[in-house]
């Protein structure tokens, strides 16, 4: 069934299940900075503006195309009268409104880490932790100590095995080592198998790919969809 018609006078309601699509709907003229003719593209598809709710991030691969993208930003918050919280990672100065822009070194967006030097080991490295965190709390050794050894696993991965953006990372980062190992540390916790377990029989044992081949496996697909124009 179809309400009646209502009007929304300042924000939408927290929580409600039509909420984020109303806010896509609010929001597309912004997103949409392609029609502009900047910002930055992996193929034909226009990343210059990556969003998820009120979290935006506009890139640019020059300092002009970022004054470009700034004006939108600033005709459709003057229209509609949006506070602005900006952060930049260039040297160069920009401004807003005539105020300037605040010079950051590192951003977190959407639960990623983005730094100015383009590399992902603090990401990988705050992601890491996380995954430790999520290996330590999820009770399996307490809750599930008698349950079979691929019921821990399937559960281990449930909890901890969230890949979420991992696509993006470089895959030859010295970080993902580590983050690697923390997994393996994980399955060998939840197998109950001793911690010098070798790494290379962890799959086996476990019925699982190893997580560097899936997130290589998540890159290939992810640059797949890029240059075949497959919607992201």
């Amino acid at each position: 069934m179809v309400s009646n018609f209502f009007t929304a006078y300042s924000g939408v309601k927290q929580g409600g299940v039509i909420s984020p699509v109303l806010f896509c709907i609010y929001i597309d003229n912004l997103v949409h900075l392609s029609l502009s003719g900047v910002g930055c593209y992996i193929g034909l598809n226009f990343c210059g503006a990556l969003a998820y709710t009120d979290d935006i991030v506009l890139i640019a691969p020059t300092a002009s195309s970022i004054f470009n993208m700034l004006s939108v930003c600033e005709t459709f918050a003057a229209r509609f009268d949006i506070l602005r919280s900006i952060k930049v990672f260039d040297v160069c100065h920009f401004y807003l409104d005539g105020k300037p822009l605040e010079f950051v070194e590192s951003y977190s967006h959407v639960g990623h880490i983005i730094t100015n030097t383009l590399k992902d080991s603090s990401d990988i490295v705050f992601r890491r932790g996380c995954l430790i965190g999520q290996i330590n709390s999820v009770g399996l050794l307490c809750y599930f100590s008698k349950l079979d050894s691929f019921v821990k696993v399937h559960l281990l991965k449930c909890f901890c095995y969230s890949l979420y953006g991992y696509e993006l990372w470089g895959l030859d980062s010295s970080s993902l080592d580590g983050f690697c190992a923390t997994w393996r540390q994980g399955v060998r916790r939840a197998l109950g198998l001793p911690f010098n377990a070798h790494s290379f029989l962890i799959p086996s044992v476990s019925c699982t790919l190893p997580l560097f081949e899936e997130i290589c496996k998540r890159s290939a697909r992810f640059l797949n969809k890029c240059i075949f124009l497959v919607p992201l």
